[in-house]
């Protein structure tokens, strides 16, 4: 997220300044930024700010004459971006429409992980809530809290109050629009706001955690403190900056009450408010005295926020010792069982225990989730949502093995138990018996106790070419790895009859394969298998083949944005010519008149 996010301030900047002239400097510049957040890759940072962008174009265009080359470079900002990181953006749609999230999520999905409205006060307060890091009162809020996380400071927002009642006309509207608009939208199902978005603004339901909208509040929030603090390093006579000691008053005041008032019937840090207060306090003592004769109060201030925020980086780093991670049970069993296989984890303990023993899972911790293995976990008896007490009672031992796995890791307890579920499947053998069913039936057959998975393959089509059924493996049928990565194998095999191979990793239609070597057949088919993993039919001879992820859309991405980056590169030159020939005749200019 912060690698998207980081790229957002400049795709402002550049929109800024093709408001008040088309520029294709500029116009390069938000182009670049754009990509940049693109291919930093995550896809919902890249909408928010993309929502934003628009929003602030609509804020902005009141106060400009905009003309047709403006519009042009607008247009350029938002298409040209696709184009540049389309060897990332076309695989990563490719594989949406495989995966669990397709379509728009339903109201609950899209608005969990709202912006609590009372965590408002973490704008100055950090630990309001107390903390899950380090040492005080744990963390009681609503929510995650790095999800509500808004810290600015009693400086900075004394600055954000200054910048806004001194700003111009222009500043004052675009910074209340977004502040307001991302603000309201973060608050999610606390509004009716956000319902109103899900059901009208395109895009919005795909996503989930309205609350990292908040990030956009701050970020013009941040604006307006830059703007109070050149007001207050220029102030335009002595007197100023009396009226805004009362003013820090009542925001202390307020500060105060809302904490007591949050404070009654829940459980608050009310210590957390003391070092705002006292901050404030000697905010309000400075305002008195900033002129432009003491210049050394107006640089006070500005040391006091960085103080502020100092500390606050300082005290949220979450360092933890090289060991937390260890265990010894885990790394015994790492040590003692090697071999290719894959564990079950309880239910919230994958990730968690991936960070020191890697050992490959069934399920995983990733976000991108294909449905075809999602629904073939839920047939095994592992949903997503399954409870630690309920799956070994539901566990489909017989389907687990089927995908490689071989033991189920209790958690939760002084030391992890480890539970066999018997011998797993290798990751390639072969089959020569099929049965071809309809997609939906393909899972209930699965789990019918009679079904032998090690001699009969279930598939959704023919397989072509046909292998010879009712034949058993041959002492003459050879399976060599010859190398392999995440995501290829290469493969040396011989049969004595056609078979049909089977691959005991998740199907997904980026899946190919290509011979290495000329071989017994022209081309070779990757088919989905018992609903969720491969099968590539084969005829008799030797095959040396690699089996790849290489989806059309990644290959015709990379092609799509080596032009667009040579293209883009040549602009970038053309304008530094540009530029170089209009600084040379400045130069002569100035020149001919000394």
């Amino acid at each position: 997220m912060i690698d998207s996010w980081a790229w957002a301030p400049l795709l402002f900047l550049s929109i800024d300044r093709l408001f008040r002239q088309a520029s294709l400097g500029w116009c390069l510049i938000g182009i670049f930024s754009a990509a940049m957040s693109v291919l930093a890759g995550h896809p919902q940072c890249v909408y928010f700010t993309a929502l934003m962008a628009a929003i602030y174009c609509v804020a902005l265009w009141p106060f400009f004459s905009v003309r047709l080359p403006q519009i042009g470079a607008f247009i350029c900002v938002a298409i040209a971006p696709v184009f540049l990181s389309a060897a990332q953006l076309l695989p990563g749609m490719a594989v949406a429409s495989e995966c669990t999230r397709t379509g728009n999520a339903d109201f609950f999905f899209s608005s969990s992980f709202s912006f609590p409205p009372e965590s408002i006060m973490r704008l100055v307060a950090d630990r309001f809530f107390g903390s899950g890091f380090g040492h005080g009162q744990p963390w009681t809020g609503r929510s995650f809290e790095h999800e509500t996380a808004c810290f600015i400071g009693i400086t900075a927002l004394m600055l954000a109050l200054i910048g806004f009642m001194q700003g111009e006309r222009r500043l004052r509207w675009t910074s209340t629009v977004m502040i307001l608009f991302s603000g309201v939208l973060s608050l999610g199902h606390y509004t009716p706001v956000f319902e109103v978005a899900y059901r009208w603004i395109p895009g919005i339901a795909y996503f989930r955690i309205p609350a990292r909208l908040v990030f956009y509040s701050t970020l013009f929030a941040a604006l307006l403190v830059g703007k109070g603090a050149d007001v207050i390093l220029k102030p335009p006579n002595g007197s100023a900056f009396r009226r805004y000691a009362p003013v820090a008053f009542s925001v202390l005041l307020i500060i105060a009450c809302a904490g007591i008032g949050l404070a009654c019937g829940s459980t608050v840090d009310l210590t957390s408010l003391a070092l705002p207060i006292c901050v404030g306090i000697l905010l309000a003592i400075l305002f008195v005295f900033i002129n432009g004769r003491r210049p050394w109060v107006a640089r006070t201030v500005l040391l006091l926020g960085v103080a502020e925020l100092s500390l606050y980086v300082h005290t949220n780093r979450t360092l933890l010792p090289t060991d937390f991670f260890d265990d010894a049970g885990l790394a015994l069993f790492a040590s003692e069982h090697l071999g290719d296989f894959r564990v079950l984890d309880s239910p919230g303990f994958t990730s968690t225990r991936q960070v020191k023993h890697p050992i490959p899972n069934l399920l995983g911790s990733d976000p991108i989730k294909l449905s075809r293995y999602i629904e073939f976990m839920e047939a095994i008896g592992y949903p997503e949502d399954a409870k630690d007490e309920e799956v070994l009672r539901k566990l489909n031992r017989s389907l687990a093995r089927l995908a490689r796995g071989s033991y189920y890791i209790q958690h939760g307890r002084a030391t992890p138990e480890f539970i066999e579920l018997g011998e797993p499947y290798p990751r390639f053998y072969f089959v020569r018996d099929y049965r071809v069913l309809p997609k939906q039936e393909v899972l209930p057959a699965l789990t019918d106790s009679a079904f032998d998975p090690r001699t009969t393959v279930l598939l959704e089509r023919e397989p072509v070419p046909l292998p010879v059924v009712n034949t058993h493996a041959s002492e003459n049928d050879e399976l060599a790895i010859v190398d392999s990565s995440t995501d290829h194998f290469t493969l040396k095999i011989a049969l004595a009859e056609p078979a049909i191979l089977i691959n005991t990793d998740a199907y997904s239609e980026g899946w190919r394969v290509v011979p290495v070597q000329p071989g017994p057949q022209p081309s070779y088919e990757v088919m989905p298998a018992f609903y969720a993993l491969r099968a590539i039919p084969l005829a008799a001879g030797h095959h040396v083949i690699r089996l790849e992820y290489s989806p059309l859309a990644f290959r015709v991405g990379v092609w799509v944005s080596l032009i667009s980056w040579i293209l883009f590169l040549l602009a970038v030159l053309a304008c530094l010519i540009r530029y170089v020939r209009q600084s040379g005749k400045r130069s002569e200019s100035y020149s001919v008149c000394t």
